[in-house]
């Protein structure tokens, strides 16, 4: 169910794609900035090749860009991509209902990363989606014990 919509990039995040492709080695499908950090959406299979071992790409990136770098596998299906995007937070269940995506956390400290201050990092995650998906909200729900 991938949409991908026709992406403009500036020059800034030009150069980011180009520093990055060139560190690592790695083609980047999707690049872009999101409250001082810089996301860079690889191929589902080349994600660790681009963080590097023991995240050395990531800390010479973030030392380069002074910048926190986000690293995520792409993928086609809509609860995997969100699986990678919230990585490492702990996700008991996903479910997609129509347009509408429902994350039900493992404890509350997961629900509290993954809605953040002032709903602050849902309505990034939701922005991240609707890159790639014909989607209209996110939701966390209570972990029914």
């Amino acid at each position: 169910m991938a949409y991908m919509e026709r992406k403009i990039y500036n020059y800034k995040i030009i150069k980011y794609i180009t520093i990055f492709e060139t560190l690592t080695r790695v083609s980047v499908k999707d690049c872009y900035e999101e409250e001082g950090s810089v996301y860079f959406v690889v191929p589902e299979f080349m994600a660790a090749k681009a963080i590097g071992r023991g995240g050395i790409n990531i800390k010479n990136l973030e030392r380069a860009f002074n910048k926190r770098i986000r690293v995520v596998a792409f993928n086609k299906n809509v609860v995997k991509f969100l699986k990678n995007l919230l990585t490492p937070v702990r996700i008991k269940e996903i479910r997609e209902e129509g347009k509408t995506i429902t994350l039900v956390p493992e404890d509350s400290i997961s629900r509290g990363k993954i809605i953040g201050r002032n709903a602050s990092n849902l309505r990034k995650l939701e922005r991240s989606l609707k890159r790639y998906f014909d989607i209209e909200e996110v939701k966390v729900v209570q972990n029914k014990r």
